[in-house]
């Protein structure tokens, strides 16, 4: 997936969990934590850290929560 976003002539947001392995593999791009909350199922809420991985570098403005 990462290659192929590298590929596009436009620009790309991607929301995507907070992993190892998706931090090795969009390195190139800009990236940016924030926390959020998941629910699944029914379960119990969870916080996590989810990542907002951008075509150009772009801080999200202060003040926009991506939690719930």
């Amino acid at each position: 997936m990462a290659e192929q976003l590298g590929g596009i002539a436009g620009q790309f947001i991607l929301s995507i969990n907070a992993t190892p392995f998706v931090r090795e593999c969009f390195a190139a791009f800009a990236i940016e934590e924030v926390a959020t909350t998941w629910t699944i199922s029914g379960g119990p809420p969870q916080r996590v850290i989810e990542l907002i991985i951008r075509s150009r570098p772009q801080r999200i403005p202060a003040g926009v929560s991506c939690s719930g």
